[in-house]
């Protein structure tokens, strides 16, 4: 049996290795975190959320589209995708801040708002970036994944960060990705986001909200057919 000073110096090299672990993965966190360049989506949020007035948009949750959006079984493919859509000031971006802040209390949730006018926010490679920078955060397990995409070198473009959503979304967990605002984006960022985001249906669910938009309702449409229990009969 080790004497008591023994017993001592383990316990505090066990601390100092947890320590040197944690300090570890915080440095690699923040690495990725720079090389990422997430955009800072929290102050769109905070702001429609404090603007709120209290009790306005909780019908949302009672409507049936979103009930079941809400409760289907994971995986449930044909119930994962759902658009909101709705005239201009007519309060979309305040029921995507509210549907945020409920699913963010027990699932991870990735979220984009279109409402600032910054130039980066009408890039596909940097709404990527934020939606995994914020899926990582409640996924600190899947950092060494994530970080093992850019060991050679590579900066962060399309492919790679949709290795990294796959890396981070996992038929383990629920995840849900809301993408507010997209009909103010080009055709091209709409088509390709809406492309890359909905085969990613059945390990996460698909939130789109926008002004009714035809390029949406074609790309939406396109993945309702291929989700159709009958598509895959």
């Amino acid at each position: 049996m080790n004497s008591p000073i023994v017993q001592l110096l383990i316990m505090l090299i066990d601390r100092d290795a947890q320590r040197r672990t944690e300090q570890g993965k915080r440095d690699l966190l923040q690495k990725v975190g720079n090389l990422l360049v997430s955009i800072h989506t929290i102050h769109d949020y905070d702001r429609l959320r404090a603007s709120r007035s209290k009790g306005t948009c909780e019908w949302i949750e009672k409507t049936t589209e979103i009930a079941q959006w809400l409760n289907e079984p994971d995986g449930d493919d044909h119930t994962s995708l759902i658009w909101i859509k709705g005239f201009p000031g007519s309060g979309k971006s305040y029921l995507a801040a509210f549907m945020i802040e409920r699913l963010r209390e027990y699932v991870p949730t990735a979220y984009f708002f279109r409402y600032s006018k910054n130039d980066r926010k009408r890039n596909v490679l940097g709404i990527l970036r934020t939606l995994v920078w914020q899926l990582l955060q409640p996924k600190r397990d899947r950092l060494p994944n994530i970080a093992e995409t850019f060991h050679s070198g590579a900066a962060p473009h399309v492919a790679n960060m949709k290795t990294c959503l796959n890396h981070l979304l996992t038929n383990e967990t629920s995840s849900c990705l809301i993408l507010d605002g997209l009909d103010e984006c080009n055709s091209k960022v709409k088509n390709d986001l809406l492309d890359i985001c909905t085969p990613l249906i059945g390990r996460a669910r698909l939130l789109v909200v926008s002004r009714e938009d035809s390029s949406i309702a074609q790309c939406i449409r396109r993945a309702q057919k291929s989700l159709s229990p009958s598509a895959s009969a």
